[in-house]
C-alpha cells in the first residue's frame, strides 16, 4: 500500500497538478476543499438570479465509484498522466486476482471472494492507496470528454466579453452538472431538453468507465423566472430523475 501511495498518490498527482491536467471542475485535489465546490454552486445560482437567466443544476452522483472503476479506461487515464504501463499492470493484475475476506468486531469471515483468470475482479479496492488518485485520473478524462462533446454552461463575462465554460462541480463521486440557457428568452421546455441531453451525455460517458449514476441521489433543479408586477420571480421546480 505504501508503494501504491508513493507512485500514484504522490508522484502521479504531483505531475498532474504541475502539468494542469486536472480540470477546474474537479475539486477533489490538493488545494481545494468541499467548501470551494459548494461556493461555486452558490455563485452560479446567484448569477442566474441576478441576471434572470434560465439555468439548471443537475445532481448526478455516482454509485460505488471505487468498486466500479473499469481497469482498461483507468489504465489509459493514468498512462495519459505519465504513469509507466508496467506499474499499472502490476496493480491491476493483483486486484483482479486477489482474494478478500471480511474482518469485523465479530471476527473474520470463513469464506473469501475475489477474481480469477476466467472471471477477473474489477474496481480499485476500498482502502487501496491507488484508488483515490486512480479515480481522480479517470474522472478527469471523463469530464474532459463531457466538455469536448458540448456539455456544460457556456457563459460570457460582462466585463471582459470573454466566453468561458463551467461544466460541473465534482468532488470525488458527488457530481453536479451546470446548465446555462443559450438565451434569456429560452423557454422552460427548451431548457429541460438541453438538461436532458447533457445528463444523458454524462451518463453515457460514466458507463464507458464502468460507473453508474445513483438513481436515488439524482435530481434536477431548474431556475426559470416569471414576471409579476414588474418583478422577476423564481419558479419553484425540483425534478427527480
Amino acid at each position: 500500500n505504501y508503494w501504491t501511495k508513493l507512485v500514484f498518490a504522490k508522484r502521479m498527482m504531483k505531475k498532474a497538478r504541475e502539468e494542469k491536467k486536472i480540470p477546474e471542475d474537479v475539486y477533489s485535489k490538493k488545494g481545494c476543499q468541499c467548501d470551494d465546490a459548494t461556493m461555486m454552486k452558490v455563485f452560479f445560482c446567484d448569477i442566474s438570479g441576478i441576471m434572470h437567466h434560465p439555468a439548471a443544476i443537475s445532481e448526478v452522483d455516482l454509485g460505488e465509484c471505487f468498486d466500479r472503476m473499469a481497469h482498461p479506461p483507468t489504465s489509459l487515464a493514468m498512462q495519459s498522466w505519465g504513469v509507466p504501463t508496467p506499474a499499472i499492470r502490476i496493480v491491476c493484475t493483483a486486484l483482479r486476482m486477489m482474494r478478500f475476506c471480511l474482518r469485523t468486531g465479530f471476527g473474520e469471515s470463513p469464506g473469501f471472494f475475489g477474481g480469477s483468470t476466467d472471471n477477473p475482479l474489477a474496481g480499485a479496492g476500498q482502502g487501496s492507496g491507488w484508488a483515490p488518485p486512480g479515480f481522480g485520473a479517470l474522472s478527469s478524462i471523463a469530464m474532459g470528454a463531457y466538455e469536448r462533446a458540448g456539455g456544460g454552461a457556456k457563459m460570457t463575462s460582462p466585463l471582459l466579453a470573454r466566453t468561458f465554460l463551467l461544466a460541473a462541480v465534482m468532488y470525488v463521486d458527488d457530481t453536479d452538472l451546470l446548465h446555462w440557457a443559450d438565451s434569456p428568452h429560452t423557454t422552460d421546455k427548451e431548457l429541460t431538453k438541453k438538461v436532458q441531453a447533457d445528463v444523458k451525455l454524462w451518463g453515457t460517458i460514466v458507463q464507458s468507465t464502468g460507473g453508474i449514476l445513483k438513481a436515488l441521489k439524482c435530481s434536477v433543479f431548474l431556475m426559470t423566472y416569471q414576471w409579476k408586477g414588474g418583478k422577476a420571480r423564481l419558479k419553484l421546480s425540483l425534478i427527480h430523475i
